[in-house]
C-alpha cells in the first residue's frame, strides 16, 4: 500500500535534544584537547606541574565520555519516540485510508490504478484485485472523452465535479469526484463519493417541478380559453375561439365541431384548416360511424392510436384521411349539444394527456356553445317580437286614423 509521508519527516531526528548538553559537550571536549596538549608541553619539560595535570585530564575525559554516553542515549531516547510517532501517525493514515467512507484511488500518469481503499472496490463494484490495475478510464461512460479530460486534469492539476460511471458489475451510477495530480511525482489521487440516490432525487425532483410549471401552463391556457370563449356570446366567434384554443393544446391535423340536429343527425359547424368551405352545414347520421355513435350515445370521449387497427372505423367525411382520432362530447345542463372531432393523418399522434386536455376544454366550450344559443334565440325572438310590433303598429295606424275622423266629426 503506498502510505502518505509522515507530516514532522523534514523536522531535526532529535527536536528535544539538550541545548546544555551539546554545549556542555563542546566545552569538555574542548577542554579535555587543552588539558592534552598542556600535559604533552609539560611532560616535555618535566615541571611539577605536569603530574597533576594527568588526574585532571582523566576527569576530564571521564566527563567527557559520560556525557558523549548520555547524548547517545538521549538520541536513543529521540529516536525511539520519532520512531514511534511516526508508527502512529502511519497507522492513523492507514486507518483512515481503509476505513473512510469515500473511494480513494492512486493512479499514474496514464490512468492506471495503483492502489485503492475498500470503499473504491465497493462504489465500483469491483473486487480489490481486479481494481488494482484496471485504467480509471474503462469505468466512464464515455470513453472517447476520457483522454481529452485526463489530459486536462494533469496540466490544470486540480479538478472537481460529477461524472457517470458504469461500475464493473455493468450497473449505472453517478460519482462526485475531487482529483489532484502529482501530490508525489507521477501519482494522483482520486477520491469518488457515490451520489447516485442523491442524483436520482434530483432528476425526480426536476420532474416534479416540470410536471408543476406544465400544470401551471396548463391551468393558464384554460383559464385563457374560458374567458376568451364567454366574450362574445356569437356562435361564429365562440366555435373559432374553440378551435384556436385547442389547437394550442392538442397537435391536430383537422378539428371539427359536430351540432346535433333533431336528435338523430350531426351538422359540420366548423372546420379547421377549412379546406372543404362547402362542408360547412352538411350532415351526416351517427349510424355511419360507430364511433361517433358511441361518443354521441354514451356521452364518453374516444381515442382511437390507430385507426386502421379498428375493423369498424369508417373514413366518411369529415372523418376522411385520418390515421388517429379522437371524439368528445360537447355537455351542458346533461344534454349533448354536438362532438369536438380531432383527426391526425399520422397514427399514434395522440395521447391520454392530450385527451385529458381536450375534455377539460369541451366543458367550458359546451357552456359557450349553450350560452351562444340562447342568445341566438334571444335574438330571434326579439327580432319576431320587433316584427310582431311593427304589424301591430300598422295595423293600429288607420284605426287612429278613423278615430280622429269620428272626433272631428263629433265635434263639427
Amino acid at each position: 500500500m503506498i502510505r502518505p509521508s509522515h507530516a514532522k519527516a523534514s523536522e531535526p531526528l532529535c527536536p528535544s535534544f539538550p541545548f546544555w548538553l551539546r554545549r556542555c559537550s563542546v566545552m569538555v571536549l574542548t577542554t579535555s584537547v587543552g588539558l592534552l596538549c598542556v600535559s604533552i608541553f609539560a611532560r616535555k619539560y618535566e615541571t611539577a606541574f605536569s603530574a597533576g595535570l594527568v588526574p585532571v585530564l582523566f576527569v576530564t575525559l571521564s566527563f567527557a565520555v559520560f556525557l558523549n554516553i548520555y547524548s547517545l542515549w538521549s538520541i536513543r531516547q529521540e529516536y525511539r519516540e520519532s520512531d514511534q510517532a511516526f508508527r502512529y501517525a502511519d497507522c492513523e493514515f492507514s486507518s483512515i485510508f481503509k476505513n473512510v467512507l469515500d473511494g480513494i484511488l492512486i493512479v499514474d500518469s496514464e490512468g492506471t490504478c495503483l492502489d485503492a481503499n475498500p470503499s473504491a472496490a465497493t462504489i465500483l463494484r469491483l473486487p480489490f484485485n481486479k481494481l488494482v490495475g484496471q485504467n480509471v478510464g474503462r469505468f466512464l461512460v464515455n470513453h472517447s472523452a476520457f483522454m481529452e479530460g485526463w489530459n486536462s486534469f494533469l496540466q490544470n492539476k486540480n479538478h472537481r465535479g460529477r461524472a457517470r460511471l458504469a461500475a464493473g458489475d455493468g450497473t449505472g451510477l453517478f460519482v462526485d469526484y475531487t482529483a489532484t495530480a502529482n501530490y508525489l511525482p507521477g501519482r494522483h489521487v482520486l477520491i469518488i463519493c457515490d451520489v447516485t440516490e442523491r442524483t436520482h432525487a434530483e432528476m425526480k425532483i426536476v420532474e416534479q417541478l416540470d410536471a408543476v410549471e406544465a400544470a401551471r401552463a396548463e391551468a393558464e391556457a384554460l383559464r385563457k380559453s374560458t374567458l376568451a370563449l364567454s366574450q362574445n356570446l356569437a356562435m361564429d366567434s365562440v366555435l373559432d375561439t374553440l378551435l384556436q384554443c385547442i389547437s394550442e393544446l392538442v397537435p391536430f391535423s383537422r378539428a371539427t365541431v359536430l351540432f346535433v340536429e333533431d336528435g338523430f343527425e350531426l351538422m359540420i359547424a366548423r372546420e379547421c384548416p377549412r379546406i372543404v368551405p362547402k362542408r360547412i352545414g352538411f350532415t351526416l347520421k351517427p349510424s355511419e360511424n360507430s364511433f361517433l355513435e358511441r361518443v354521441l350515445f354514451e356521452k364518453r370521449a374516444m381515442l382511437l392510436a390507430d385507426v386502421a387497427a379498428e375493423s369498424a372505423w369508417s373514413g366518411a367525411p369529415p372523418l376522411d384521411h385520418l390515421q388517429s382520432w379522437m371524439g368528445i362530447p360537447l355537455v351542458a345542463a346533461g344534454r349533448v349539444l354536438g362532438i369536438l372531432s380531432l383527426g391526425s393523418s399520422s397514427p399514434h399522434t395522440f395521447t391520454a394527456e392530450h385527451l385529458r386536455l381536450a375534455k377539460s376544454l369541451a366543458v367550458p366550450a359546451a357552456v359557450a356553445i349553450q350560452n351562444a344559443r340562447t342568445h341566438e334565440r334571444a335574438e330571434i325572438y326579439a327580432a319576431g317580437l320587433q316584427v310582431r310590433l311593427q304589424e301591430i303598429h300598422k295595423a293600429l295606424g288607420p284605426l287612429e286614423n278613423s278615430e280622429r275622423k269620428r272626433s272631428r266629426s263629433r265635434e263639427s
